[in-house]
């Protein structure tokens, strides 16, 4: 039985709710945004949806990165241009050092100015940070201040063209390396064996397109329980030659300064195993051949050499000529005009000896190769001593002939080319510079109008000096007076010794002229001052 109902408010309720509940439904897709906020929305479609908005917010985030990587980048930017605008200023200096006008001095000052730009831009190279992160000097990574000294170019017999290279003190030229003149498409690498020392590692490169003249040699680092090992040759020892200055470790190897940071708190396995890399790279570097400035293959010096006069060469003597002359066989002294009746002798290259004591270093051995391209085992403090043991009736004392190798890889021609003074085919003149007698008399002289032949001819000089138990005699002076020069690289060591072009060695000529003895007073053998000369001429002792 029904008591009561109303039908219409309950119809009524029903449908309010119902569009209450989608009312709430729309106005949570306005809010969010989203079409499908729950499975009953669409259960499909969900499932896309939230894939998708992973997606976009991954990229969110990835965007955020790029905006940080932005920045590192612009920090690292900013010290690359700082770098850039040194580069330029080397550049101008280097050729500012160029100009012939300038002094050593000047020069020096240049030197100066470009050593401080190359340590700022390793201060910046070592000091660049972005939140607190390296951005140009990793850990582990061997950092190089110096270049190596087992390794450089060596020039040909024209002193100028590089030839090869000259590894551990021995050479190789282009020939028996098989070097091209120009690397191809993909880098031209060598590796090569040293019978001496056959465990190591002399690996040699051309980059591509590149010129031999640049070819670079490979160092390859590892590491190992006792220390560091470099092209398979050890290094360093941990707790030895390996110095340790904090979180720096740094050594020394064949000329190379070389050091790295480590992290912090890593102890010495994890440093080996990160030095070692992850086994498929190679903790390595290349380094281009080193030369050096300007520097003498071969420095000499001679003492003088004393002739006699008589009255029998008195003619003649004037017009004697000296070279010293190298050659393929040894070192001499050849008379190039006139004949003083001498043997002047000829010292062989396997004679000489240090003359500085110590080990000698006898040079014996320029290489197998008919040119003599090899180098001798020379050291550049041995100092070498011809002598020459002529002697007679026109001699009365020899000349010495002093030499050294200021750099340690001369080969053959070089020294031949050092030595000898005549090397444009043309002889040199080395003529007398001075006449002395025992009798205290001094009269200078050179060629044909100067106080040796007014002596000779206006005076009639008894040159038998009589009255006197010895002769009168001319000094010869010689001595070497230019210097070589040397290409360089723009990357060089600083104390890298250099192959120098041809060394002229030469005889000094001193010119003394007649006006010179204007001051002279001549006498006869009793003291008295000779106005009147015995060819008839009078002569004023206060003017010539």
């Amino acid at each position: 039985m029904v008591i009561q109902h109303n039908l219409a408010s309950m119809f009524t309720q029903r449908e309010l709710k119902v569009i209450t509940g989608q009312r709430s439904k729309t106005t949570e897709k306005l809010s969010s945004g989203y079409r499908i906020n729950r499975a009953a929305d669409d259960a499909a479609g969900l499932t896309i949806s939230e894939k998708m908005r992973s997606l976009v917010r991954g990229l969110d985030k990835a965007s955020e990165n790029i905006q940080d990587g932005i920045s590192f980048l612009q920090v690292g930017e900013g010290a690359l241009n700082e770098i850039h605008d040194m580069l330029h200023r080397i550049t101008e200096l280097a050729v500012k050092s160029a100009n012939g006008t300038n002094t050593v001095e000047d020069r020096a000052a240049i030197d100066s100015e470009v050593q401080q730009i190359k340590k700022e831009m390793t201060r910046i190279y070592n000091s660049t940070e972005f939140n607190t992160l390296a951005i140009f000097k990793a850990p582990y990574i061997p950092d190089i201040t110096t270049m190596p000294n087992d390794y450089e170019l060596f020039n040909g017999a024209d002193g100028s063209t590089p030839a090869g290279v000259l590894i551990n003190h021995k050479r190789y030229t282009w020939d028996e390396l098989g070097a091209p003149a120009v690397a191809g498409n993909t880098d031209w690498i060598k590796d090569i064996k040293d019978p001496a020392n056959p465990d190591e590692l002399i690996r040699l490169k051309i980059n591509a397109g590149d010129t031999r003249e640049n070819i670079h040699r490979v160092y390859v680092m590892e590491a190992d329980d006792n220390g560091i090992n470099i092209n398979n040759l050890q290094a360093g020892t941990w707790g030895g030659t390996i110095q340790q200055n904090g979180n720096t470790y740094s050594w020394s190897f064949h000329g190379m300064n070389l050091s790295f940071e480590a992290e912090e708190g890593d102890e010495l396995t994890s440093i080996i195993s990160k030095l070692n890399g992850d086994g498929i790279t190679v903790n390595s570097w290349d380094a281009i051949p080193i030369g050096g400035t300007s520097k003498r293959a071969v420095s000499s010096t001679a003492d003088s050499m004393t002739i006699n006069v008589t009255n029998s060469n008195k003619n003649a003597i004037a017009n004697w000529t000296y070279q010293i002359k190298a050659d393929e066989t040894g070192v001499g002294l050849v008379q190039t005009n006139g004949n003083d009746g001498l043997t002047h002798t000829k010292t062989n290259w396997s004679s000489f000896t240090n003359t500085n004591g110590g080990e000698s270093f006898p040079i014996s051995d320029w290489g197998t190769e008919n040119e003599g391209s090899n180098p001798v085992t020379l050291d550049s403090t041995a100092q070498y001593k011809y002598t020459d043991s002529a002697s007679g009736s026109g001699l009365t004392n020899g000349m010495t002939f002093t030499f050294s190798f200021p750099t340690s890889e001369v080969n053959k021609s070089q020294a031949i080319s050092g030595l000898t003074q005549n090397l444009s085919g043309s002889s040199v003149s080395a003529p007398i510079t001075s006449v002395e007698s025992n009798a205290g008399a001094t009269v200078t002289g050179y060629s044909g109008f100067n106080n040796f032949n007014f002596q000779r001819d206006k005076l009639n000089r008894d040159f038998g000096a009589t009255g006197s138990s010895s002769a009168m005699s001319i000094n010869v002076d010689r001595t070497m007076v230019k210097d070589g020069t040397v290409t360089d690289h723009e990357w060089r060591r600083e104390l890298s010794e250099a192959y120098a072009k041809r060394i002229d060695t030469w005889l000094d000529q001193e010119i003394v002229t007649y006006g010179d003895i204007a001051g002279v007073v001549f006498v006869d053998n009793d003291g008295n001052p000779m106005d009147n000369l015995p060819d008839g001429a009078t002569y004023n002792q206060n003017a010539p």
